[in-house]
C-alpha cells in the first residue's frame, strides 16, 4: 500500500492510496479538493554545541551548509501519524538552468516563507531543528487561505 499525493495547480489537494503489485497496472481516479497554504517564520538560532566544530562537521556543513541553520516542518494527522513534509517555495536561482523555482523541505530560520498547497483540516506541525526536541503546533489549515504561524525555537 502506497500513499499517492497530488498538488495540482494553485490550490488543489487530493490524496488516496494504492496498492501495487509487481507486472500490474493501476488506476486511480482522485477528486481535487481546495486545500491551502502555510506562512512561516520560525524564529531560533544554532546553540553553540550545535555549530560544527570537529573537521568532519566542517566538512558536512560545507557540503549541506543549510541544514545547520534551518528547520523542517511536519504535518501529523489528529492521531500523532505523519501525514506529509511541508515544503516551502524557492526561488532558487535565476539564471542558472535547474536551479530555478522549486519546493524544498528545509525552513531557514528568522525568515517568512510560504508553503505548497496542502490539505485542509486541522493538525499539528511538528518543527525540528537538528537533535533539539520538536515544537507542535497545533494548526488548522482552510482551503483557499494562508495561515500565518510564528514558531519559537528557545
Amino acid at each position: 500500500m502506497l500513499p499517492l499525493f497530488t498538488h495540482v495547480g494553485d490550490g488543489a489537494h487530493a490524496e488516496t492510496v494504492i496498492s501495487m503489485e509487481p507486472g500490474a497496472l493501476k488506476t486511480a481516479s482522485l477528486e481535487l479538493q481546495p486545500g491551502g497554504r502555510l506562512e512561516v517564520k520560525v524564529v531560533g538560532s544554532i546553540l553553540k554545541g550545535e555549530r560544527p566544530t570537529t573537521a568532519d562537521e566542517v566538512a558536512v556543513r560545507d557540503r549541506y551548509g543549510a541544514h545547520w541553520s534551518e528547520a523542517f516542518l511536519t504535518l501529523l494527522k489528529p492521531d500523532g501519524r505523519e501525514l506529509e513534509r511541508v515544503l516551502r517555495f524557492d526561488e532558487g536561482f535565476p539564471g542558472f538552468s535547474g536551479f530555478g523555482p522549486r519546493l524544498v523541505e528545509s525552513w531557514p530560520l528568522n525568515r517568512t516563507h510560504t508553503s505548497g498547497v496542502l490539505p485542509a483540516g486541522a493538525y499539528t506541525l511538528r518543527a525540528s531543528i537538528l537533535d533539539r526536541p520538536p515544537l507542535l503546533v497545533p494548526v488548522t489549515i482552510t482551503a483557499g487561505e494562508t495561515t500565518k504561524l510564528e514558531l519559537a525555537f528557545p
